[in-house]
This record gives C-alpha cells, structure tokens and sequence, in this order.
C-alpha cells in the first residue's frame, strides 16, 4: 500500500525532502515548503518544523516527538516508531503519512 511504501522510504531517508533532491544534483530551493525558514531534511519536515511540532502536541506526543530527535538515523526512528503500543505506533505512522501529503501540496 501507499502507506508501507511510505513508512520504508521514510525509514531509508528516500523520501523526496528538499536536501535529497539536491543531493541528487538538482538545482532547487532547499528550505522547508511547509515554514519557508530552515532546509528541508528528514528531521526537520516530521520533527522540527515550527508547524509539525504543534501537530505532534496537539496530538500529546511531544515527549515522543523529543526521544525522536535524539536518534541518529531514519532507520533508527523507523524502529523506535514500531517499537511502540499498537494504537500508538499506528497513530504516530498515520500522523506522519498525513502529515507528508499535506507537505506535498505545497510546493518545494
């Protein structure tokens, strides 16, 4: 599904974000298309961005949200997240996907 498809390319930091699209070699405007302040990676789209971070304590999960921040890789959180009660883990993935479509309507 579309959702699994997501959540292994989040985990191999293959997602599309800003940083690795110019790691590729093209010439694009690398900050974030959600805040406009800081480039875009991984960590800053699903974890620092000023408005991902009001999602994630709206949802009552900024402790998680911080334990994130701390690990050094994609696979690493991918891990942390599975790691996790069921209805967690599934809200956690579910906010991200959501979360990554919403990034996709605005424009990078």
């Amino acid at each position: 599904t579309k959702g699994e498809t997501f959540f292994w390319r989040l985990s191999h930091n293959s997602l599309p974000l800003c940083m690795n699209i110019l790691r590729q070699g093209m010439d694009i405007d690398t900050r974030c298309p959600v805040c406009w302040r800081l480039n875009e990676d991984g960590g800053h789209c699903f974890l620092k961005c000023k408005f991902v971070k009001k999602c994630w304590r709206a949802l009552n999960l900024e402790q998680l949200r911080l334990s994130l921040i701390d690990l050094n890789s994609a696979k690493q959180v991918a891990i942390k997240i599975l790691s996790l009660e069921e209805d967690t883990k599934l809200l956690v993935i579910d906010f991200l996907w959501v979360w990554w479509d919403a990034r996709n309507k605005a424009k990078c």
